[in-house]
C-alpha cells in the first residue's frame, strides 16, 4: 500500500507541472518572415507542368493541435509548397503556401484559376506575419507564421468547436 502512495504522488508531482513555454500560446515571428500573395502569372492549361492542380502530391503533413488552444492546428511548413485545404460541410477553403526565402508565397485564384480559392476571400495583416480567410458562408479561418530553429511553422485557426476538416498536402512535382 505505502508503494501505491509513494507511486500516485509522484505522478500527482509530474501531473501539476508546467508546459514547457515553447509549446503552444501566440506565434511568435521573430526573424520577420511574412507573406505575400504570389505574383506567377495565372495557369489555366491542364497541361502546363506550372499548373499545380493536377501536380503529384505526396502523403499528408503532419498536422498536430496546440495544446493550449484546441482550436489552432500547427504545422511545419516544408521547402516544397503545400496545398492547404479547410473543409466545412460541402465547402473548401483551397490555397497553396509556398517558402520563397523571406516571404512565404500564398497561391490562389489569381494563379491557379480552377482550383484555388478566390483571392478576394484572403486579407493579409499590416504586419504581414498573418492572414485571413473569410468567404462570407461558413469558412472564416487565420493564418499566422511561427519561426522554429528547424524551419516555419504554420498555425491555423478554425472557429471554435466548428467541425472544420484539415488537410496539408505537399507538391512533390511542383517547382
Amino acid at each position: 500500500m505505502k508503494y501505491l502512495i509513494f507511486t500516485f504522488s509522484i505522478l500527482g508531482l509530474f501531473s501539476c507541472s508546467d508546459t514547457p513555454g515553447h509549446i503552444g500560446g501566440n506565434p511568435k515571428n521573430q526573424q520577420y518572415a511574412t507573406f505575400k500573395f504570389s505574383e506567377k502569372a495565372s495557369v489555366i492549361n491542364k497541361n502546363d507542368p506550372y499548373n499545380w492542380c493536377n501536380a503529384n502530391y505526396g502523403e499528408a503533413v503532419m498536422v498536430s493541435a496546440d495544446p493550449k488552444n484546441f482550436s489552432r492546428r500547427l504545422f511545419l511548413l516544408r521547402d516544397k509548397p503545400c496545398r492547404v485545404a479547410v473543409d466545412y460541410s460541402h465547402q473548401t477553403a483551397s490555397f497553396i503556401l509556398k517558402n520563397s526565402g523571406d516571404h512565404i508565397e500564398i497561391f490562389t485564384s489569381d494563379n491557379l484559376p480552377t482550383c484555388l480559392s478566390n483571392k478576394a476571400n484572403f486579407q493579409i495583416s499590416p504586419e504581414r506575419t498573418s492572414f485571413l480567410y473569410n468567404n462570407k458562408m461558413n469558412i472564416n479561418i487565420e493564418i499566422q507564421l511561427q519561426e522554429l530553429p528547424n524551419g516555419l511553422q504554420i498555425a491555423l485557426t478554425l472557429p471554435p468547436d466548428s467541425g472544420h476538416g484539415l488537410t496539408v498536402l505537399p507538391c512533390e512535382t511542383c517547382n
